[in-house]
Parts: structure tokens; C-alpha cells; sequence
């Protein structure tokens, strides 16, 4: 991921707890403005917002992403989406398999949500292997919406972390959940109508 994101993209970062990713990424690029964030939660004063907004980046709060309505904040076209570790929050150790399906939903209601119009996005999805997050089945969550998995790599937490990026822990209603990201891969999915995945028309001979 660190290699694929460069200040010539328009990128929208989603679901982004403390926001460190943005921080950590609008470090990395000289074109900030090109950057948005957005996390579910309401408004919450940090540091790590307030030098976002020093930066340029636009914060977006209370942004759903199985909401249609919430893209429609997004001032630009994207060309990536970048969703890192998702989690709804379901308390696993209390129903393994319904926490399960709610990721899955989650994430399958996401690439529903996503405007057609962004046909030339790429959409980046990190997530730890192993149980459970294994039978969420990522690479096939975007396949009823159109999205293809073109191709799945390490996330590279070393590279993010020296830059100040800090995983959020999921909280349940019981317990705050510590995950070990050393393992966590990205998938890539484009839409079928992305210009890379168009097959190159042959002009006919007379």
C-alpha cells in the first residue's frame, strides 16, 4: 500500500478511529488537500485532528460507510478508498458467528454503498489473517456489488508506524480488543468498469 498511494490521488480514508493513518499518510504525500478522512463517530477534539486540519486534510465525522448519502459529502471523485482494519464492534467472545456475519455484512454493504460513478477507484482493504477474520470472506465481499479482488499484499506496519500511525483497538461493551497487525495483508478491488480492467477494443480489418 505504502508504494501504491502517491500526491497524485485523490484518496479517501474511512473508518479511521484516531485518525493516525490519515496523520501517518498526509506526512508522506506534498498534496494534502487531496486527502479526506472520515471515521463513523462523532466530532472528538485531539491532537491528531487538529494538526490534520493544519495540514489541509478535510475531516469528515458520522460518516457511515454503507450510507449512500454519506459519499455524497466526499468533495471529490476518489482514485483509492482505503478502509484498514474493519470492525463493527460485535462482541466476538459473546457470538463468534454473528460477529462474523456483521463484518461480512459490513463490509459487502460498504461496496453497495460506493457511487457508481467511481468507476476508476481503487478500494484498499486491510485486515489480520488467521480466526476469524479469515471467514469473513473479504476477497468475495465486493463480488455482488461488481467489485473484483485484483490483488492482496502485506501491509507493511513498521513503514506506517514510523510515521505515527497507531492501531485503534476495537472496544466492546466488555473488553477493548488487542490485535496483532504484524500479519495483515491489503486487498485491492476494482470495479469491472475501472479503465484497467477494460479489454483493449482491436480495430477490424476490412
Amino acid at each position: 500500500m505504502e508504494h501504491t498511494l502517491t500526491s497524485e490521488d485523490r484518496i479517501l480514508v474511512v473508518g479511521d478511529g484516531n485518525y493516525s493513518f490519515t496523520l501517518a499518510l498526509a506526512r508522506k504525500l506534498a498534496n494534502r488537500e487531496n486527502v479526506v478522512t472520515s471515521d463513523v463517530r462523532p466530532l472528538r477534539h485531539s491532537v491528531t485532528l487538529q494538526e490534520l486540519h493544519t495540514l489541509g486534510v478535510a475531516v469528515l465525522h458520522e460518516f457511515d460507510v454503507t450510507s449512500r448519502a454519506a459519499y455524497a459529502r466526499v468533495p471529490f471523485i476518489p482514485t483509492v478508498v482505503v478502509f484498514n482494519f474493519p470492525h463493527t464492534g460485535y462482541d466476538q467472545m459473546r457470538d463468534i458467528n454473528a460477529s462474523i456475519a456483521s463484518n461480512r455484512r459490513l463490509l459487502s454493504d460498504m461496496f453497495a454503498a460506493i457511487p457508481s460513478a467511481w468507476t476508476g477507484a481503487r478500494v484498499l482493504v486491510t485486515v489480520k489473517r488467521g480466526f476469524p477474520y479469515d471467514l469473513w470472506e473479504v476477497k468475495a465481499s465486493g463480488v455482488t456489488s461488481g467489485w473484483r479482488c485484483v490483488d492482496t499484499t502485506s501491509f507493511d506496519v513498521s513503514y506506517w508506524q514510523s510515521r505515527g500511525y497507531r492501531h485503534a483497538a476495537t472496544q466492546t461493551a466488555f473488553i477493548t480488543m488487542h490485535v496483532n497487525i504484524n500479519h495483515a495483508v491489503t486487498h485491492e478491488f476494482k470495479n469491472p468498469h475501472h479503465p484497467a480492467l477494460q479489454t483493449p477494443t482491436v480495430p477490424s480489418t476490412p
